[in-house]
């Protein structure tokens, strides 16, 4: 009975409507004098609670729930919605929020839940609605503030509880696109296609699927820019302090004099030919990142021999010698012009 009152505040409610709400259209021949003792009790836990004055005052022909002084939840509700409407005609848009915000902090569950009445049922379809309403309103303002990566969830929860809901559906492509996620825009695009298709036999409306195009056409007038993974990455990376180390093989040596013999060696050996191994088990041969070729063992296992850098005499290794020397080097100590082995590279 107090639900049917509240949601007539300032209002008078006949006795009989009361009846018929309460009972469903079928009440009991003592439905006057329950209803009367049903008053007598909520003005009593009133009047426990610290309510001085009297809440629910007798007018012919019924009651009326008297509002002064006192905040209904739905009405307060439908207040904060109302001026945050005029703060957005306004350009009030962060006052907008934060009224719109505070207004749906008031929700703690469903409307009228456990109320059973035809009226009840029909005020908590309206409510939920209007609730809905202010949610979408909500995130839109929101959106447009670039709030989209913090929306994500939310907007992810609420298109699973209300699927056939368009608006919900729009703005979480929305978020996801501006977010760098155009591909799971996609997918909810087909996601809630199908849903529309089984549960109605009808295409998503004709709003969805333009922002449906937009998104294949990475249209970002429509959607509005988008994050791409790379931008996202210099926005929201620390600088870490950390730089590498280089790492590159030293530069070829230009001029070297004084070593005529050794060169005359390295030329001839990078003169065999490629296909074979020159001169026996003089030649090792070790491709970029230690990757073994076929040609000798790696440098450093046992029967090869590394050439320390300040030992070793280098010559490039270019045209037909190429292949048997990639991107390195030919070398021999620089001591020593016989019985060297030729490597590219250095450890």
């Amino acid at each position: 009975m107090l639900a049917t009152l509240m949601m007539s505040p300032e209002r008078v409610v006949s006795v009989d409507y009361l009846i018929e709400e309460v009972w469903n259209g079928d009440p009991p021949s003592t439905g006057r004098a329950q209803i009367a003792i049903c008053v007598a009790a909520l003005r009593k836990v009133f009047r426990t609670v610290g309510v001085p004055q009297q809440v629910i005052v007798t007018a012919a022909p019924g009651y009326k729930l008297v509002t002064d002084g006192h905040i209904i939840d739905t009405a307060e509700f439908t207040r904060r919605v109302e001026s945050a409407q005029r703060a957005m005609e306004q350009g009030g848009r962060g006052q907008a929020i934060a009224l719109l915000r505070d207004a749906l902090r008031l929700w703690r569950g469903p409307a009228l839940d456990g109320v059973s009445s035809r009226a009840a049922e029909t005020e908590a379809m309206r409510l939920e609605e209007q609730r809905l309403l202010a949610i979408e309103q909500y995130m839109a303002l929101r959106l447009k503030v670039g709030e989209h990566q913090t929306l994500l969830s939310e907007l992810s929860t609420l298109v699973r509880e209300n699927p056939l809901r368009e608006r919900f559906l729009a703005q979480l492509m929305q978020a996801q696109y501006r977010s760098g996620q155009r591909v799971e825009a996609l997918r909810t695009f087909r996601e809630g296609r199908r849903e529309f298709v089984a549960e109605l036999g009808l295409e998503p409306g004709t709003e969805l699927q333009e922002l449906h195009h937009a998104v294949l056409r990475d249209d970002s007038a429509v959607l509005g820019p988008a994050a791409g993974p790379a931008s996202a990455a210099l926005t929201s990376a620390e600088p870490s302090g950390n730089w590498p180390s280089p790492a590159q093989l030293p530069s070829n040596i230009g001029a070297f004099a004084g070593r005529e013999d050794e060169l005359r060696e390295l030329d001839d050996l990078l003169a065999e030919r490629s296909d074979k191994r020159p001169r026996g088990d003089r030649l090792r041969h070790r491709g970029p990142g230690g990757r073994q070729d076929g040609l000798g063992d790696p440098l450093g296992t046992p029967g090869s021999r590394t050439l320390p850098r300040r030992h070793a005499l280098r010559r490039p290794a270019g045209g037909r010698s190429a292949a048997v020397f990639p991107g390195g080097a030919a070398a021999l100590p620089a001591r020593s012009g016989r019985g060297a082995r030729a490597h590219t590279g250095w450890p």
